[in-house]
């Protein structure tokens, strides 16, 4: 809907009989709502409210030109998810309501991280209460909400911002490390997506349970680490080869050190670049430098070093093998070397057997 139309709790409910079930029924009981110009009430006000502390650090707007601006994008995503996302009429549980509302946040932050990521003030706002005006005018009567409580949806919002938040703050993380540890720039956004998938794969495909440390917290945050930097490296070989050094080839040392360098940059304690699962495990933060990225650096180095050594081996083994098969297709046949010698005529004139 355009600035000043609110969605009509009715529309939300018209697909279907006991919509009046769902959790987040208005009242009568409840406080008349304030009225807001972008149709989503108490929207506004408490986006003002969060962006007031930082409008000092902006530059270029002021405090009413940071709220319209910032507004104009929150509301012009969260009206368009609200009209056309079908899910909001399908009747949800508490599992899928969550899932929903987290989309929802992570759909609406996505254009304002667009416009605003290079703020000073940024990542540094509360959206959450503003955010959770929107999910009360979106999704208020909805079935998708059936089974979430109206007193649950801030906290839910709040969450959902914070995972939102962590992303945007490990993507600029990665950003910023691959910027400071060298990386020529025709390769920094090759070696940025590198990282980043790497840094997903990790996750499953680390070696969990390999690297000894002083806790087991501390040990699946190693294992993370050095999957982490596996994956990268086989990932981002032609980068380690050609992207990091004015060099027509690395040395393999090189390429250690580079990622030594790299790995301490994205895992600084004060913003390290970790699963916020892991490190909230950890009681007391690895030290930065940390002495375990060089080793690990060194360890995955070694073992591609050795599976190569045992792959060339492979290699040899199986061409010596495709070699005496080659001698042996390639030498005198049977049958002919028989008639050379005067025994049959060959495979088709065999001297037939004595009878």
């Amino acid at each position: 809907p355009a600035p000043g139309s609110a969605p009509q709790v009715a529309a939300a409910m018209s697909n279907g009989a006991g919509a009046e079930e769902t959790a987040l029924v208005p009242s009568d009981a409840e406080a008349k709502p304030e009225w807001d110009p972008w149709g989503i009430p108490n929207f506004t006000s408490a986006l003002e409210v969060a962006l007031q502390p930082y409008a000092e650090v902006e530059s270029e707007w002021n405090l009413e030109e940071m709220t319209h601006n910032v507004a104009k994008k929150i509301s012009k995503v969260a009206n368009k998810f609200w009209e056309t996302d079908e899910r909001i009429h399908v009747r949800g549980n508490a599992t899928r309501g969550r899932a929903l509302i987290e989309e929802f946040v992570e759909t609406v932050m996505g254009p304002v991280s667009g416009a605003c990521h290079e703020k000073p003030w940024f990542f540094k706002v509360d959206y959450a209460p503003a955010l959770t005006a929107c999910v009360h005018h979106c999704f208020r009567g909805s079935k998708a909400l059936a089974r979430t409580l109206l007193p649950l949806v801030e906290k839910i919002v709040q969450e959902s911002v914070y995972r939102w938040s962590e992303e945007e703050r490990l993507n600029k993380c990665i950003w910023d490390a691959v910027e400071n540890a060298g990386v020529k720039e025709s390769f920094r956004k090759k070696c940025r997506t590198h990282l980043a998938t790497a840094y997903d794969e990790a996750h499953m495909k680390a070696p969990w349970g390999t690297t000894p440390a002083e806790s087991p917290e501390l040990s699946m945050l190693q294992d993370f680490v050095k999957g982490w930097v596996a994956v990268f490296v086989t990932r981002a070989w032609d980068i380690l080869e050609h992207g990091i050094l004015e060099v027509p080839e690395t040395t393999r040392d090189q390429k250690v050190l580079f990622c030594t360098v790299l790995f301490q940059a994205l895992t600084q304690a004060e913003n390290a670049c970790l699963p916020t699962d892991l490190t909230a495990l950890v009681e007391t933060p690895p030290p930065s430098p940390w002495p375990f990225i060089a080793a690990a650096c060194e360890a995955v180095f070694k073992e591609l070093d050795e599976y190569a050594a045992a792959a060339a081996a492979e290699k040899e083994a199986k061409e010596a093998e495709q070699a005496k098969l080659a001698d042996m297709v390639i030498g005198e046949p049977a049958a002919k070397k028989l008639k050379g010698e005067g025994v049959g005529g060959g495979l088709d004139g065999m001297d037939a057997p004595a009878t």
